[in-house]
C-alpha cells in the first residue's frame, strides 16, 4: 500500500560544499588528500566567512568549507547554498569548534574524514564501522556529504553520509525519524544561538511511542510543542496541504519510521529549520533569488504551545485571560 501524503509544513533546502581538494571533479576528492584553513579557494566559487578551499557539488549548489559566525572566534567545518552563503544547513564539528583558522580536513586511506586542529589532534571524524578499498569523498546535488568506493555509486553502499547525522536542517531529501535495522534515529538540534551552531536548547523528533506524531522538546523543560497523532491523511492540527509546490509524506514500516518532504517544481527548493528560539520554520527560495520566503512556523500561535493552560484548562487565542479552566 502506498504511503499517505503528509501536511507540507516541513520543507527544506539544502547547500552542499566539501573541504577536501579536488581530484578529477569539483565534487569528488580521493584518499591521503586534505584542505586546510587558509588556502585559497577553488576560484570559481567564493565565501562571506572564511578563506579556504572549499568542494562544490557537481549542480553548483552546495559547497562544503570552513566557516567563522559574528565575533565568535570558532571554525566550523559545514555545508551551505552557493547562493545564500549565509545560509549553513549542516554542521560537522559543532560540538566541538575549531578555536583558530589553522584546521585540516584530511581523507585517510580508509576512508575515514578526519578533522584536525592546529596540533594535529582529531576533533571530528565519520568514525564509520566500514573500512573502504578504494575511498572517495562526494558532494551530492541533494546536499548530502558521502564516503562511499570509487566504484559504486548505490546509496546502500555508502559508509557513511551527512544525511544521518542533521544538525538543524532538514533539506529536500532527508530523512527525520528512525532505521530501525540500525538503530538510528535522526533528528533536528537547534544551534545555541545565530552566530554560534553548537547545540542549543532544542530538538524536532518524529516520536514513535504510539502513533507517530512530530514533536519539539527543550532541554530543560520537555515538550513544547506537538502536532498530535497521525491519522492516515495527515497529523491532527495541521494542514494536509500547505503550498502546491512543497509537500510532505510519511513512512511507517518494519525497516523505518520517518517523514520527508519533496517539491515539485525544479526551480524552488526549499528547507526546514530548527530556529535557536525553538520555532520549526519553512522557508522556500526561487531559482535565482537569494532571499528566503517563510510560508510556515510552528507553533504558530501561542496556544500552540504545549501544555500552554495546563491540564484542565482551555487555551483562547482572541481573548484576555487567555486560558480558562473547564
Amino acid at each position: 500500500m502506498a504511503d499517505p501524503p503528509v501536511f507540507a509544513f516541513l520543507c527544506t533546502s539544502i547547500v552542499v560544499l566539501s573541504l577536501l581538494p579536488l581530484s578529477s571533479a569539483a565534487d569528488t576528492p580521493s584518499s591521503a588528500q586534505s584542505i586546510r584553513t587558509g588556502e585559497p579557494r577553488h576560484p570559481d566559487f567564493g565565501s562571506i566567512y572564511q578563506r579556504g578551499r572549499d568542494l562544490v557539488s557537481p549542480g553548483r549548489k552546495f559547497e562544503l568549507g570552513f566557516f567563522s559566525r559574528g565575533s565568535l572566534k570558532n571554525y566550523f567545518l559545514g555545508i551551505w547554498f552557493v547562493v545564500s552563503p549565509e545560509t549553513v544547513v549542516w554542521v560537522a564539528n559543532k560540538n566541538s569548534p575549531l578555536t583558530d583558522s589553522n584546521g585540516t580536513l584530511e581523507l585517510s586511506n580508509e576512508g575515514e574524514l578526519v578533522l584536525l586542529n592546529r596540533s594535529k589532534s582529531v576533533i571530528w571524524s565519520t568514525n564509520s564501522t566500514k573500512v573502504l578499498g578504494n575511498p572517495i569523498a562526494q558532494l551530492l546535488n541533494s546536499g548530502n556529504l558521502v564516503l562511499r568506493e570509487r566504484n559504486s555509486s548505490y546509496a546502500a553502499d555508502y559508509s557513511w553520509q551527512s544525511f544521518d547525522y542533521p544538525s538543524d536542517t532538514l533539506l529536500v531529501g532527508m530523512k527525520l525519524g528512525w532505521n530501525f535495522r540500525t538503530g538510528l534515529e535522526r533528528h533536528l538540534t537547534s544551534w545555541r544561538s545565530v552566530d554560534d551552531p553548537s547545540p542549543g536548547g532544542y530538538t524536532f523528533r518524529y516520536k514513535i511511542d504510539g502513533l507517530p506524531q512530530l514533536e519539539i522538546a527543550s532541554n530543560g523543560s520537555g515538550k513544547v510543542y506537538r502536532t498530535g497523532p497521525w491519522n492516515g491523511v495527515g497529523f491532527a492540527s495541521i494542514a494536509s496541504e500547505l503550498t502546491a509546490v512543497v509537500q510532505s509524506f510519511s513512512v511507517y514500516n518494519g525497516t523505518y519510521a520517518y517523514l520527508a518532504i519533496e517539491t515539485f517544481r525544479d526551480d524552488i527548493t526549499a528547507k526546514t529549520i530548527l530556529r535557536p528560539d525553538g520555532v520549526a520554520q519553512c522557508l522556500l527560495l526561487k531559482s535565482g533569488s537569494a532571499k528566503w520566503d517563510p510560508i510556515y512556523s510552528t507553533p504558530f500561535d501561542p496556544c500552540d504551545s504545549y501544555g500552554r493552560c495546563g491540564a484542565n484548562g482551555v487555551c483562547r487565542i482572541n481573548e484576555s485571560p487567555r486560558c480558562l479552566c473547564l
